[in-house]
């Protein structure tokens, strides 16, 4: 998998580089939305596509496997080395909140109790220190600018959950989901998060809620980066 994704960053920064960047879980938008001429494919592979906006000069990676904090630290690690500042990272999950009447949700802060962390194993120090402060995780100027499309999204904001599985089965899971903080469970975004700290890199992250429609995915997206010039 690394190899993989040193290969995306080596044949990105052959010839590109991206002041801001977005990954993107499958799992929250189908790539037919993005496949056309606003945002050209500049590489493909089974498991990541990788797509530009050239007038924001950013990318959009669009990864598989979601699920795996490997991928979402690998991702981060291909966005850092082609030159991205800011990461906004997009997902799909469940809301706590039974008919909840949002899209989906601006991440504020999250509860990680699913046992896994991108930054287990060995530390890459050129990246980042072996232990970083995690403090202001989800950036707080970056879920400022997101609350600009909050009302237009349909929008809400909280806390996330990160259980073992896509949702909260065991009691513990279950009790924390209960928390009026806490507004939804997923397994994306928050490895994400959480390696863009470590490399000192700014990220923000919207979780998008079951039936959504990915138009209003790609929106947000496409208004976000119209806002980034």
């Amino acid at each position: 998998m690394m190899t993989l994704y040193w290969e995306i960053a080596n044949k990105i920064a052959e010839g590109k580089s991206f002041r801001f960047a977005t990954i993107i879980s499958a799992g929250a938008a189908p790539m037919s939305l993005f496949d056309n001429n606003e945002f050209p494919i500049i590489f493909r592979n089974p498991g990541v596509d990788i797509l530009e906006n050239v007038s924001t000069n950013a990318m959009l990676m669009r990864v598989e496997n979601s699920g795996d904090p490997i991928v979402w630290r690998e991702s981060v690690r291909a966005c850092v080395r082609s030159g991205a500042k800011e990461i906004l990272f997009v997902g799909s999950g469940i809301s706590t909140e039974y008919k909840a009447p949002y899209n989906g949700c601006i991440v504020t802060n999250h509860v990680n109790v699913s046992g896994g962390n991108p930054l287990i194993g060995q530390n890459d120090d050129y990246l980042g220190v072996r232990f970083p402060d995690m403090s202001n995780l989800y950036h707080p100027l970056l879920i400022d600018r997101l609350r600009a499309y909050s009302d237009k999204a349909n929008l809400e904001e909280g806390g996330l959950l990160v259980c073992c599985g896509k949702t909260a089965a065991t009691d513990l899971e279950k009790r924390i989901a209960e928390r009026p903080e806490i507004k939804v469970v997923s397994r994306d975004v928050a490895f994400g998060a959480i390696a863009a700290k470590h490399a000192g890199i700014p990220s923000a992250a919207v979780v998008f809620y079951p039936n959504v429609k990915p138009e209003i995915v790609v929106g947000m997206i496409r208004e976000y980066f119209k806002n980034m010039r």
